[in-house]
């Protein structure tokens, strides 16, 4: 899943801004958000997929941590066919 990150900044002496990061892995910008939250200067920080749904870093974290055990790397073949003579058609399909 790719995500992006708008992270809210605030300096010492108090100016705020937002960053938005390009597009990368989830668990890469969980690595990121964690390290920023260390600074203790971070106000807030979202995470948007490519639906552009927001996300917490708990909600996230705990997504990514429930879909560790589905198949990730499947492929699926279709196929269909159509008789002229009974007008009937059908479709497969093939999970590998």
């Amino acid at each position: 899943m790719n995500v992006t990150l708008e992270v809210t900044y605030c300096t010492t002496k108090g100016i705020r801004t937002t960053f938005h990061s390009e597009g990368m892995e989830a668990e890469k910008a969980i690595t990121i958000a964690e390290d920023f939250q260390r600074t203790g200067r971070i106000k807030q920080i979202v995470f948007r997929d490519e639906r552009d749904s927001p996300w917490t870093l708990k909600e996230l974290k705990r997504f990514l941590e429930e879909i560790k055990t589905e198949p990730h790397h499947l492929s699926v073949y279709f196929d269909g066919g159509f008789d002229l003579e009974t007008q009937r058609s059908g479709l497969g399909c093939d999970l590998l």
